[in-house]
């Protein structure tokens, strides 16, 4: 297989024609080829032959060119030119105090003691402040006798009732009264306290009679010590429950359980009530919860509430949650709406004048509940009768 002459990276070179020379020198001397003629060597004053290595340099002399540079010498005096006029003398500064204005002749709110700080006298602001308050004074004294011109006068006929001022004294004769017996309340508890037997707890207790058999079934020793008597800081509370004047003395026994001792004014004797004191209730909330035991007189905490049943509709119902006096069990009450018993209960909570606002602060109350009807749960109860506002019997 002959070779090929083609060149693949010098596409644009056209191929090898017949005319074209390919021979050896001898051939290409035979051509006609001009070719330039051959330079010759610059002449140098150092004409040698081979190569010298010598360390001695041509002199300075040898090489400087013939021309040298001339230096003129110019003379070291200098000229000043002196100015034409001198300068004048320097004038000392001169301090002139301006003349004084004319007081017609400044501007307007301008005056000749403008910017100087001067002390003012402050007699006309404690002259200003009498006759303000003497204005004030007298307009109040003739007030009186222009709201007198103004009343209304009675039509004659027409009967006026006045009330005797003794009134309201007398009545608060047994207010202040039962402030004063703290002392004594703090002690009638010590010694209901500390009793064993229920007879030594009776000469103390309201009704003492009526209340005999209950308190013996029912009395349970509170575990103090023989030496304890209630802490500094028990409260005190007086007030007044359909118009009777009831104390409430507050504290912790010393197992920190809290205690409310409730307290009735008998004549001049101080005398503790029983039934609010123990916060006592004809069935236990336990026994509630089953829907068992006597709801005929309930003492607890009562609160409005939102659980609604079938057998409870919240369209004829309000919802109330009773809590137990230690806040350990709860039951819920119904009351029906619009009936005269739901009205004196949610009046109890209610805090504004609206009947759909109510307070969600639990509340002192004493009930008697009602079985409801077929179908409800176990721990819902019909309120039937709201027998006390508070746990004290007025």
């Amino acid at each position: 297989m002959e070779p090929s002459l083609f060149d693949c990276a010098a596409p644009d070179i056209p191929e090898v024609s017949p005319d074209d020379v390919w021979a050896d020198a001898a051939v290409l001397q035979s051509v006609n080829a001009a070719l330039p003629p051959k330079r010759a060597l610059a002449e140098t004053p150092f004409a040698a032959t081979g190569l010298c290595i010598d360390s001695r340099l041509p002199s300075r002399a040898s090489i400087e060119p013939a021309t040298r540079m001339e230096v003129c010498h110019v003379s070291g005096g200098v000229v000043r030119l002196e100015p034409e006029k001198p300068f004048p003398d320097r004038m000392p500064a001169l301090h002139v105090k301006p003349a004084a204005r004319d007081r017609n002749s400044m501007p307007p709110g301008e005056a000749s003691e403008w910017g100087i700080h001067r002390k003012e006298s402050v007699l006309w602001i404690f002259a200003t402040g009498l006759a303000v308050a003497v204005l004030v004074v007298g307009a109040m004294m003739l007030l009186p006798l222009i709201n007198q011109s103004n009343a209304a006068r009675p039509h004659h006929g027409h009967g006026m009732v006045v009330s005797d001022p003794m009134d309201a004294i007398q009545g608060a004769e047994p207010l202040a009264d039962m402030f004063t017996r703290q002392a004594e309340a703090e002690q009638i508890f010590r010694a209901f306290a500390k009793a064993r037997v229920a007879d030594d707890v009776l000469p103390c207790v309201r009704d003492a009679a009526a209340m005999g058999p209950l308190v013996r079934a029912h009395h349970r020793p509170l575990d103090v010590p023989a030496d304890w008597s209630p802490p500094k800081g028990v409260r005190w509370t007086v007030f007044e429950n359909n118009r009777r004047v009831c104390g409430l003395l507050e504290g912790n026994l010393p197992d920190f359980s809290k205690f409310r001792a409730y307290y009735v004014l008998e004549g001049a004797r101080l005398l503790l009530d029983w039934k609010a004191s123990v916060a006592f209730c004809t069935a236990t909330f336990g026994e509630l919860e089953k829907k068992e035991g006597d709801p005929t007189e309930i003492r607890g905490w009562i609160s409005p509430a939102d659980y609604y049943t079938i057998a409870f509709p919240e369209q004829q119902y309000q919802c109330y949650q009773l809590a137990s006096p230690d806040r350990g069990k709860f039951i819920w009450c119904y009351g029906r709406r619009g009936g005269y018993v739901n009205s004196a209960v949610a009046g109890i909570l209610r805090r504004t004048s609206f009947s759909e606002v109510t307070s969600r602060k639990p509340e002192k109350i004493t009930l008697r509940l009602e079985p409801g009807p077929a179908g409800s749960p176990p721990n819902q109860w019909l309120v039937g009768e709201l027998l006390h506002k508070d746990w004290i019997t007025p």
